[in-house]
């Protein structure tokens, strides 16, 4: 049986409580993916706390991160494969969804 969107919602805010949404996170992306409402599905794993979760990127931001700084889409098609840590900055909607207001590639010095 399908969840409904509130549940959905529940779930993720109790999932993603313990994530530090004040600090940039660094996360392993395990899949990304065509969703099924003109978005791109990010399912991945905080490497700090190994809180798995996921957030989307949505047509009407051309699939950017909210800042406009990190194209989803490129990323998907282009860099995925060889570039699977992101650093991340997130805020929660009013909704509780998860959104992305920036994000880059890791590069290892990060880490």
């Amino acid at each position: 049986m399908e969840k409904s969107k509130k549940e959905r919602i529940e779930k993720l805010s109790e999932k993603t409580k313990n994530l530090n949404l004040d600090n940039e996170l660094y996360i392993f992306v395990n899949n990304i993916k065509w969703g099924k409402k003109a978005n791109i599905l990010i399912n991945c794993v905080d490497l700090g706390t190994n809180i798995e979760f996921y957030f989307s990127v949505f047509f009407s931001n051309k699939y950017f991160s909210r800042s406009g700084d990190f194209n989803f889409r490129e990323y998907m098609e282009n860099f995925f494969e060889n570039s699977r840590i992101l650093a991340v900055k997130f805020k929660r909607s009013k909704t509780g969804y998860l959104n992305c207001f920036n994000a880059r590639i890791a590069e290892v010095s990060d880490l």
